[in-house]
């Protein structure tokens, strides 16, 4: 018989259960521990990410913005170096049109000038010239006329000199050049074929310039012969 106020035994088999229900306990509670714990971490590791993007998105935002703001710079740049060699070269094109104008106007100023100074010394010959033809007039000396004209011309000879104008040498028996003759006329002649006969009226040359051709007549050759 039982003792009285003792407690009764609990089987064996109810004690290994009772243990095993506390093994399983406590491994749910690890396991729920574990699973928080990577849930956890998995959040973390989620908002480290999400934090991480946002880093990466601010950050590639303010390098395009940096970009942005080089390009901007740089365009700003150009532009004020277009504007400023437009500007000079719109002064140069001006300062060369006024210096072809001013260059233009001075070359005029010289051929003018130039026309003046031979029409003035040429005024000196229409002097001259009156002079002998009044004296002519007025004398039946021929002799003097005749050497008044000759000092006349001689003047006028000297004063085309100066400026650079000089007859050309005497052609007659040389070859025809249609660079300084002008042939008028083409007959029979003892001279060989394209010699030059005659001269009809002098050519002058201006420096080593044509100024005018002289009017010859030119060489066929002796037809008479068989």
């Amino acid at each position: 018989m039982e003792e009285k106020g003792s407690k009764p035994l609990r089987p064996t088999a109810n004690k290994m259960k009772d243990l095993m229900d506390t093994y399983i306990k406590q491994e749910e509670k690890k396991t729920i521990k574990s699973e928080d714990l990577f849930k956890t971490q998995k959040e973390s590791m989620e908002e480290n990410l999400s934090n991480s993007d946002e880093i990466k998105t601010e950050q590639q935002n303010t390098q395009q913005e940096l970009i942005e703001e080089e390009k901007n710079n740089l365009i700003i740049e150009l532009t004020a170096e277009r504007d400023e060699f437009k500007e000079k070269y719109l002064r140069t094109a001006a300062e060369l049109e006024n210096l072809r104008r001013r260059t233009a106007k001075e070359k005029l100023e010289i051929i003018e000038y130039a026309n003046e100074r031979l029409l003035y010394s040429l005024l000196e010959l229409l002097d001259d010239l009156s002079n002998a033809l009044n004296a002519a007039k007025n004398s039946d000396d021929r002799n003097s006329l005749i050497q008044g004209i000759e000092m006349i011309h001689q003047k006028a000879e000297k004063l085309f000199n100066d400026a650079g104008v000089k007859r050309m040498e005497d052609p007659v028996g040389k070859p025809f050049n249609v660079e300084y003759h002008e042939a008028l006329m083409h007959i029979p002649s003892e001279l060989p074929e394209g010699s030059i006969v005659q001269v009809i009226q002098p050519g002058y040359m201006i420096k080593n310039k044509v100024l005018r051709h002289a009017k010859v007549v030119t060489s066929a050759g002796n037809t008479d012969k068989n």
